[in-house]
């Protein structure tokens, strides 16, 4: 049972943790997955609504299917809107409480208070935490961990006294687990492992058949997961990759986490796949057979090692790699609930063989490591720029890490650093339909146009799907004013990804500048449907309803375009042509003063002012 002192020590626990992750709070969001997870969603930085519930339940949208997380991100929008610090404070938050949590079910489990804690707090900070806590777009990993423990404390709850209410609270704590992240499906075959340790229930064929509930929800969770990966995309079929080389990778993928939880240095945002030999390979599994050997044949005396080791192995099947989704050959975040296992495993071998004091100075020189960095690894991720470059950095070819630095420095504004890395990661995957995307905004960048639309066009045809690549071929030809080819460019844009805000908001400029006011209006009022908090949609709607006589409607439009914009001198110049037009002439001159303010000797503005005040 749970004491007092339990719960002081889980408080501490998660405030140390928070303590150590704060540094998170001053960064922002990356390039990577975050744009489309948060930044460039609409229904997610819209908020919680009706339509953003519904589109959470039934979209398989960044080839995922996991609700409650995206009803996560929803709620953080609504409470920070686009606040980096406050999606990170969730994120963080989560963290601290799983951590927590971790040490109450294994202290009301075991009664090993020293070892529940350390474990609980090698789990919280260890550096392999940062791209889960940290990386916004991975709130998956921490939503679903939190779920997790309270489906342990539920069955710890459950197995002491048999209630239908208390198995019911399990059966909704792994549910709202699998709706966060489908990868805890193995947490029914934990179950059975925490039966033999540190549970001790009696050998059964009910202790299988009681979980029957559970491996149903897994059972579904895993299906409507693998066909939302493969409509989106992100499955790997056995032509791309044997089941041979899948298994060699996964052999190898485990004493990568090995040693990356012993020795937690040269972490990256991703792993390229590379070919891993037989031999290799063969070292890999011995490594594994020793260590499962050693735990194995033991069990009879100390359970907990096998325990723990069975649920590192099994917890990272489903992310391992033989069902093969995405280009990543292993991912530090894969670690996150394996992690936890692994600890147990450890920590209970080593203090069965270790003097008490000198299990504790051992402990809490690991804590200290791990804090110390924790603390550096962090640092990795105070930006996008950062992040790749230290990617890079770790050496290899790494066309992803290429791509993404080349794009971090473009939205940066160093578009000559960037080149280099779009034109490696261009040699390293020629396939690759991002690669050309990412050469055709450096060519942009530098001015060399028709090279832009080279790349894009080439993105088009290794992915006649690619949105982005039908938008960016849209604001070329927009800006070499061939207005009939950018319509139908952002048409296709649109036609592939329909929550496209911004290219129906560029399409609206284009059917403005056309005379085509009503369809005009009508993409505008679309794409501020897909994203009401957009300035420039607003502003572009204004200018449309200004040309149409409605200047009422007008200057409602430009108010709430600089309520979201105030620092935008043209917006400032624009609203004042309609004040003016409406003959609100005070109006119109205090606006003109704040864009002459933001931009000295403006001369369009300075003029429009001197007109005014003649009159």
């Amino acid at each position: 049972m749970l004491r007092g002192r339990d719960f002081g020590i889980a408080v501490l626990i998660a405030l140390g943790t928070v303590a150590v992750f704060s540094p998170a709070l001053r960064f922002g969001f990356v390039l990577y997955d975050d744009p489309e997870y948060v930044t460039d969603n609409p229904l997610v930085r819209a908020g919680l609504s009706v339509e953003g519930v519904r589109w959470a339940f039934t979209s398989a949208y960044a080839a995922n299917w996991h609700p409650l997380t995206w009803l996560s991100h929803m709620l953080d929008a609504t409470l920070f809107g686009r606040a980096a610090w406050g999606h990170h404070l969730t994120s963080i938050g989560l963290h601290a409480a799983a951590a927590a949590l971790c040490y109450l079910v294994f202290v009301s489990w075991t009664g090993a208070v020293g070892r529940s804690a350390l474990v609980a707090t090698l789990f919280a900070m260890h550096p392999l935490r940062v791209e889960s806590v940290v990386w916004v777009a991975e709130r998956k990993d921490v939503l679903a961990a939190f779920w997790w423990m309270l489906a342990l404390l539920a069955y710890g709850a459950w197995v002491r006294r048999r209630t239908a209410g208390r198995y019911a609270a399990l059966l909704v704590a792994f549910a709202l687990a699998l709706l966060s992240k489908p990868m805890v499906v193995t947490l029914p075959f934990v179950l059975l492992l925490c039966d033999l340790w540190p549970l001790c229930r009696p050998i059964d064929v009910r202790l299988v058949t009681e979980k029957l509930p559970l491996f149903t929800l897994a059972a579904v969770a895993s299906a409507v997961t693998f066909v939302a990966q493969r409509q989106g995309g992100a499955v790997i079929s056995l032509e791309d990759l044997t089941l041979l080389d899948r298994t060699l990778n996964a052999l190898v993928a485990y004493v990568v986490y090995l040693g990356k939880t012993i020795w937690p240095l040269d972490l990256a945002v991703f792993y390229p796949m590379r070919a891993v030999s037989i031999v290799e390979a063969g070292g890999a599994l011995a490594v594994l057979a020793f260590l499962s050997a050693v735990v194995l044949l033991s069990v009879r005396r100390e359970a907990a090692p096998a325990m723990g080791w069975l649920w590192f192995l099994g917890v990272l099947v489903p992310v391992i790699g033989i069902v093969k989704a995405g280009e990543q050959a292993f991912a530090d975040r894969f670690t996150y609930l394996p992690h936890v296992g692994l600890f147990i495993a450890m920590v209970w071998w080593l203090g069965d063989r270790l003097p008490r004091t000198a299990g504790i100075v051992l402990g809490a020189l690991a804590v200290g490591a791990c804090v110390v960095l924790t603390t550096r690894q962090l640092d990795v991720w105070r930006d996008s720029v950062t992040l790749f470059a230290h990617a890079v950095a770790q050496g290899g070819d790494n066309p992803i890490a290429e791509t993404n630095l080349a794009g971090a420095l473009i939205e940066a504004g160093r578009g000559a650093e960037a080149r280099p890395h779009a034109e490696r990661a261009a040699r390293l995957a020629p396939e690759a339909p991002q690669v050309h995307l990412t050469l055709g905004r450096v060519a942009l960048d530098g001015g060399d146009v028709d090279r832009a639309v080279a790349a894009f066009e080439e993105a088009a045809r290794l992915d006649p799907h690619e949105a982005r690549a039908h938008y960016n071929l849209g604001v070329v030809a927009a800006e070499r004013q061939r207005p009939d080819e950018a319509i139908a460019h952002y048409r296709r844009a649109i036609a592939e990804r329909p929550t496209y805000a911004n290219a129906y908001n560029n399409l609206g400029n284009v059917l403005a500048a056309s005379g085509r006011l009503d369809e005009a209006e009508a993409a505008l009022r679309e794409a501020l449907r897909l994203d009401p908090a957009a300035p420039s949609s607003l502003a572009n709607l204004a200018i449309v309803l200004e040309r149409r006589g409605q200047v009422r409607e007008a200057i409602d439009a430009y108010r709430a375009a600089l309520a979201l914009a105030p620092d935008e001198p043209i917006l400032l110049y624009n609203f004042a042509a309609a004040l003016s037009g409406a003959g609100q002439r005070d109006e119109a001159m205090a606006a003109l003063r704040e864009a002459l303010r933001l931009r000295p000797g403006w001369e369009p503005a300075q003029a429009a002012l001197g007109e005014l005040q003649g009159r």
